[in-house]
């Protein structure tokens, strides 16, 4: 899943620009070698270290408005004690056609019946975003089954070898049963962004 994702890290970093606000992050994050030459990060987390400033994400942010042109959330929003209130506070402070990147793991069925809303599904990533003012925004799922069970299998494959091996194969398995997935997905990681 780490390799998938940086790959979408790579091809997001070519649209980043100005000032970006890493929420959630560590000093060393594995983006930051794909960032365009003078980008401006400001990495934060629940505790400060070393290039790190420490910030609550379940209170104000303490950012002026319309002051960040670019905002990342990783791995960071279901852990959030009240999403929505946080996203309001991200469209604040994102400049005009700002973007916010944001990706989140759900790896379980979506379950469709008739809607799947108050779990961070699809649908309910697209009911948080539009009740959050974000109204131009794509969520594009990661994965599928073979690769979901892979990743909760994840800690059995003891050498890295197996797991590059069982994960590639997974893949390949995804790819080929794709257009049997539809009904119900069942996605490792949903991949976002969100414009101001």
């Amino acid at each position: 899943r780490r390799i998938q994702f940086n790959w979408q890290l790579e091809a997001w970093c070519k649209d980043f620009h100005g000032t970006i606000l890493d929420l959630g992050a560590r000093a060393q994050d594995s983006y930051i070698k794909f960032l365009p030459k003078g980008s401006h990060v400001i990495a934060t987390d629940i505790k400060a270290s070393q290039g790190v400033i420490a910030i609550d994400l379940n209170k104000p942010l303490p950012f002026e408005d319309n002051s960040m042109d670019v905002v990342t959330l990783f791995f960071v929003i279901y852990i959030l004690e009240d999403q929505s209130k946080t996203l309001k506070e991200i469209y604040r402070i994102l400049k005009p056609g700002g973007k916010l990147y944001l990706a989140t793991p759900l790896i379980a069925a979506e379950i469709r019946e008739p809607h799947d809303y108050l779990r961070l599904t699809y649908e309910g990533l697209e009911r948080l975003f539009s009740e959050t003012g974000f109204h131009t925004f794509t969520i594009k799922r990661s994965g599928g089954r073979c690769s979901s069970a892979v990743v909760l299998l994840h800690p059995l494959f003891i050498f890295n070898t197996i797991r590059l091996m069982v994960f590639t194969i997974s893949l390949c398995v995804d790819y080929v049963t794709r257009t049997r997935d539809t009904r119900n997905p069942v996605p490792h990681t949903y991949l976002c962004v969100l414009e101001k």
